[in-house]
């Protein structure tokens, strides 16, 4: 029985959509194993929500703001909300971004304080790396 068994069914072949149906399943499992990585650098992760936010505040919407109110800076970051796509002023941590606005040299910055909510402090880890998150121009 096991020898007509095999004469029958065609033995396994390496072929190039095999291959690569292997490296899809391989890079479906280090996304599983590996969720709050990505591939572009930013993700998903609390650090890159709030690096692409602070940079949206300070690219996108401030200078919206500046166009329509003729003026440097806004008395807060809530009246750059309606140039935004949400009316979220608080970073993934639960800190409020904090607009910092020098009218005088027309230097404007949007920051968040990271991890630990802390401005301009060494991170937890050790490393001597402010942990702020900051956009400015």
């Amino acid at each position: 029985m096991q020898l007509v068994r095999a004469a029958i069914l065609p033995k396994p072949r390496v072929t190039p959509k095999r291959i690569a149906l292997g490296f899809g399943i391989g890079i479906i499992a280090l996304c599983i194993v590996q969720p709050g990585r990505s591939m572009h650098g930013h993700g998903t992760t609390k650090t890159g929500v709030a690096r692409i936010a602070v940079r949206k505040f300070a690219f996108e919407a401030l200078p919206q703001w500046q166009q329509a109110h003729h003026a440097v800076c806004p008395h807060d970051i809530v009246e750059l909300t309606p140039y935004m796509n949400s009316d979220e002023v608080r970073d993934p941590w639960g800190q409020r971004f904090v607009l910092v606005c020098d009218a005088t040299n027309h230097r404007v910055a949007v920051i968040s304080r990271g991890p630990d909510g802390v401005p301009n402090d060494d991170d937890d880890d050790g490393s001597g790396n402010i942990d702020d998150i900051v956009a400015s121009w």
